[in-house]
């Protein structure tokens, strides 16, 4: 489902004050999530844009063999993507954010939030 929301019963993450939650969870933990980014071996995330809404948790899955880092270019959020694990942030501001992997910098995504 490129490019497209995919949407389940809720939402996971929480909010913290005025900012947001980070984890990284084991496999599976994408359940419940509206958003999910894939990490693609070491080349890259799937779906690349991807958009959501203010308010929402994405979830990077990582079915790879191959551990992770997600990390914000600007710093905005960032954590480990470890093997078979997930990583989730609860988006509360819109804007674009551009993000890497920080072990393997060619691995590269876009999330827009409006």
């Amino acid at each position: 489902m490129a490019g497209r929301i995919r949407t389940f019963g809720g939402v996971v993450g929480m909010l913290v004050g005025a900012g947001a939650c980070s984890t990284a969870e084991p496999t599976g933990a994408c359940n419940g999530v509206l958003a999910i980014i894939n990490a693609v071996g070491a080349t890259g995330f799937s779906p690349d844009p991807q958009t959501v809404a203010a308010g929402q948790s994405v979830c990077w899955q990582n079915n790879t063999g191959t551990g992770h880092a997600i990390v914000a270019n600007a710093g905005a959020f960032g954590g480990p993507l470890p093997s078979s694990g997930a990583f989730s942030h609860l988006f509360t501001t819109a804007g674009t954010f551009p993000y890497h992997c920080s072990i393997h910098p060619n691995m590269t995504g876009t999330l827009v939030v409006r």
